[in-house]
């Protein structure tokens, strides 16, 4: 299986977890962040003045797990500095405040930035975020951050026009066109992130559109280099391998692969795994198995007790650095978010304006869910929810959380689908992820009356949340028996 290389990490073999993580994110900021030409941010936001302006990138793209590059007080007059020592282009996410905005920084260049104001009138709530649009000011027409804003812009106009063909498959013939026309449109583009960015966004259009798999893993993963910090790439590989484990139902296997990951044994899961079609790779099979035990953990599908000594094991023994960071990271996640606790409260815009906050619901139960218009599992698992909400709607408020970075994409879906239950946008509290622990999506959680986790995580619509429902459904039923019977007057009452 996987064999410690690294001859420094056994020396701190025996440490605390804590100790590791530090020697982890040591050696893996020394790979990306070496001596050389710093990219520099800097500008002048007087109207920030004497706020604190922080950038971050994540540590893998699975746990999304941050971490601070820099950081920088703005001066009186509006000025600010940022610097890193990047070896490669990394993605980042710039917080002023209350204002947050994703950025790519190359290694090889400065940026100037325009920082919007804050909106006054807004009356914020603790912790909430507002998305911006950072203008960076020394910017040719075809620069990285100007290229992946118009991608992305292209690529949401399409999903948004072709949702029901998507919803239903059967837009290969569209995604094969809009291929074209983008691959077309920068042909000329010579950037080797923005190439990796063009790729892997068509590969998960590829992906939701209904192509074939086998057709789509020869194509941008079999003899393609395992892009770990490439956020187009980890975006097209956490959605390709979402499954994966549940891709072994009805084989032989399944019953090996089961009793591997119920008794903890890493060796005998990764010579199964093996047998895949999709994960002959060492690096690919075991970055989709972290994904996949993990995610099988947050549906439910194994306990906690089965998978940690497994993620344990890769921490300690995997030949990969980043996927040792990615096995710690997520073991830090898995242990909060417990049933019984309280549910992370949140203040989010719906998708017509309106402030909603978890606790508008106590006293009832909630079924919350966090997806995507990108996410074809979210999709589909909601044409299964319509016909839940309809069923327990009043005993079960259904909210739905859009992850899409702008609301609109969401709000068309939304209409388009004639869902009626209540849909919130992520973009003010992006932080909220982190809250609910959400490392790939769908994910679902039960909430009581009281605001407590009730079943956490929870299950899919089709994966077993109507047992839950019909059982709130009877206990409700059955108290409100009971309360009618306790109102009805006794012999010699109620005269």
């Amino acid at each position: 299986m996987v064999v410690t290389t690294n001859n420094s990490f056994r020396k701190v073999r025996r440490a605390s977890f804590r100790n590791i993580l530090v020697f982890f994110i040591t050696s893996t900021l020394l790979s990306f962040c070496l001596p050389g030409k710093a990219a520099e941010i800097k500008g002048l936001a007087p109207q920030h003045a004497g706020k604190l302006i922080e950038l971050y990138t994540y540590l893998d793209f699975i746990s999304e797990k941050k971490y601070l590059l820099a950081k920088d007080t703005i001066a009186e007059d509006g000025s600010f500095r940022l610097q890193v020592d990047n070896e490669e282009t990394l993605f980042c996410i710039l917080f002023v405040e209350e204002l947050y905005s994703h950025i790519y920084l190359q290694n090889d260049q400065d940026y100037e930035l325009a920082l919007p104001s804050s909106d006054s009138t807004r009356n914020l709530r603790f912790n909430e975020f507002i998305p911006a649009d950072v203008v960076i000011l020394n910017p040719e027409k075809d620069s990285l951050n100007y290229s992946i804003k118009d991608l992305n812009s292209e690529v949401d106009i399409f999903i948004e026009t072709n949702a029901m063909r998507i919803l239903k498959r059967s837009a290969k013939v569209q995604a094969d066109s809009f291929n074209l026309k983008m691959s077309r449109r920068y042909f000329k583009l010579d950037n080797t992130y923005f190439a990796q960015q063009l790729q892997f966004n068509l590969a998960l259009i590829d992906l939701m559109t209904g192509h074939s798999k086998k057709e789509l893993y020869n194509r941008y993963l079999k003899n393609t280099p395992l892009h770990f910090r490439g956020e187009a790439y980890m975006k097209f590989f956490n959605e390709f391998y979402a499954d994966i484990l549940s891709s072994f139902a009805f084989r032989e296997e399944e019953i090996k692969m089961i009793l591997a990951i119920e008794n903890s044994e890493l060796d005998s899961l990764d010579a199964i795994l093996s047998s895949h079609e999709f994960l002959k790779r060492d690096d690919v099979r075991e970055l989709a198995m972290l994904q996949g035990l993990y995610f099988s953990q947050v549906n439910g599908r194994f306990k906690k007790e089965q998978v940690h000594p497994i993620l344990k094991r890769v921490v300690q023994e995997s030949k990969f650095q980043d996927h040792r960071i990615t096995a710690l990271n997520l073991l830090e996640k898995s242990n909060f978010m417990k049933a019984g606790t309280l549910a992370p409260d949140f203040q989010l815009q719906s998708l017509e304006g309106e402030t909603v906050s978890l606790s508008d619901f106590k006293g009832k139960y909630v079924y919350l869910d966090f997806w995507a218009t990108w996410c074809a599992p979210c999709i589909r698992s909601m044409i299964v929810m319509r016909e839940l909400h309809e069923k327990y709607k009043e005993q079960v408020e259904f909210v739905s959380i859009s992850l899409d970075q702008k609301a609109k994409k969401a709000r068309s879906f939304v209409e388009k689908n004639e869902y009626s239950w209540t849909f919130l946008d992520f973009s003010n509290q992006p932080d909220i992820k982190t809250k609910y622990g959400i490392v790939a999506i769908p994910s679902y959680f039960i909430i009581d009356p009281e605001g407590k986790l009730l079943v956490s995580p929870g299950p899919s619509p089709e994966g077993g949340a109507e047992r839950y429902f019909s059982r709130i459904q009877r206990d409700m039923t059955e108290k409100s028996k009971t309360n009618f019977i306790k109102e009805v007057p006794t012999k010699g009452q109620g005269r």
